[in-house]
């Protein structure tokens, strides 16, 4: 029997796998890929705090974000050039493997190319039932982590809750001309009450992608048709990935010998659908809790009831914040769009993005925003949903 089963050898899944096994125990990570990484959808953009506070592989850092331009629906453009870098661009398949890699290092086993099937929580421990080499097998752990990803459910567990919130994100990598910097592009004819992004890898590829409640693969063909996006475009093979991204917590991470995590259990930034950051620090929580169960020998639900208490009292002003600012974007008309973008311009948004902008801490800035000129639209849109 294995101390801790993690399901899900991504990036949060592995960090939480190198973090346990580190700390002595016998860890095997499940995947249902071939190969680390092969399935993976991600914009690849990681805060510069995550590498500055957290042991992070640099090997899979592609560009450096260290501006942004900002597109209104009538063309109207703001950069924002802050004095630091904000975040890194990393290959996110090359990255989870490096994190696998250093998961392997520290004692954590790895079976790839298996499907798992069910989730049994019992007296004694935790089985497993997998699909793997054509053949079913029963996997046995004391306790069982869940890093699958978001995928529209969370494999059934007694106990576990529900994700209730969702969008889409899609996503292409093509060879583009004259993209120096991350473009971000806003409006409801390219999609409405989200954004749509170019970031530049290198060698001049880059990703191309946007967020979505419905229809994020005729959105996204149609962002491409775009004279501004078109006359750049070089080269694509016509591939689009895509997948749901969630825009609301779990409404319960842990159960007897379970924890959630990652963007299973919806640790994601509600304002940009990212959450690699989020997840690493929650499976970081998840590791001093489970410590803290073996030294019991207690993995009941009241043992791991603190790591929900800690990580959602992490995440809840940023996600509160988050959904506060996407309720009330999701309600603006582009001319709306276009005269905050005129404010970012002309006003003193800018400045105080300076003072108070963080890439993976948004809630200051965003209480800030709706204090300023935007206070009465605010107001009304709140006041109207």
């Amino acid at each position: 029997m294995h101390d801790v089963i993690v399901v899900g050898a991504g990036c949060v899944g592995s960090y939480a796998a190198r973090g346990l096994a580190e700390k002595g125990y016998d860890v095997q990570v499940l995947d249902k890929d071939r190969e680390v990484g092969d399935s993976v959808n991600c914009s690849g953009i990681i805060g510069a705090e995550a590498f500055s506070s957290l042991d992070l592989p640099e090997g899979a850092i592609q560009n450096v974000l260290r501006s942004m331009k900002f597109f209104s629906p009538s063309g109207r453009e703001v950069p924002y050039c802050p004095v630091d870098p904000m975040a890194y661009i990393v290959n996110r398949a090359h990255f989870d493997q490096l994190l696998a890699k250093r998961a392997l290092q520290s004692g954590a086993g790895y079976s790839l190319d298996t499907l798992v099937e069910g989730i049994a929580v019992e007296e004694g421990g935790v089985r497993v039932e997998v699909l793997t080499g054509g053949e079913r097998r029963t996997i046995e752990g004391k306790v069982c982590i869940l890093a699958t990803g978001y995928g529209g459910k969370t494999l059934p567990v007694p106990g576990i809750g529900e994700i209730r919130e969702s969008i889409q994100g899609v996503q292409l990598e093509a060879e583009m001309a004259e993209v120096e910097t991350t473009e971000i592009y806003l409006g409801r004819s390219i999609t409405p009450g989200a954004f749509a992004w170019m970031v530049p890898i290198g060698n001049g590829k880059s990703k191309i992608g946007l967020l979505a409640r419905r229809q994020g693969g005729e959105l996204l063909r149609k962002f491409l048709e775009l004279p501004s996006i078109a006359e750049r475009l070089q080269r694509w093979d016509g591939k689009i990935k895509a997948n749901l991204i969630p825009l609301a917590p779990i409404t319960k991470s842990y159960s007897n010998r379970v924890l959630v995590m990652g963007e299973a259990a919806g640790q994601t930034k509600i304002t940009t659908a990212g959450g690699i950051y989020y997840g690493f620090l929650c499976a970081d929580i998840g590791a001093e809790i489970l410590e803290k169960a073996f030294e019991k020998n207690d993995f009941s639900e009241k043992s791991l009831l603190p790591y929900e208490a800690r990580w959602k009292t992490l995440l809840k002003e940023e996600q509160r914040m988050g959904s506060q600012l996407q309720q009330i974007f999701t309600k603006l008309s582009d001319r709306q769009i276009d005269a905050v973008v005129e404010l970012a311009r002309v006003d003193g948004i800018m400045p105080m993005a300076e003072r108070l902008f963080r890439y993976d801490w948004h809630a200051p800035f965003i209480s800030g925003l709706l204090k300023n000129q935007l206070k009465s639209w605010a107001a009304k849109v709140i006041k109207a949903a």
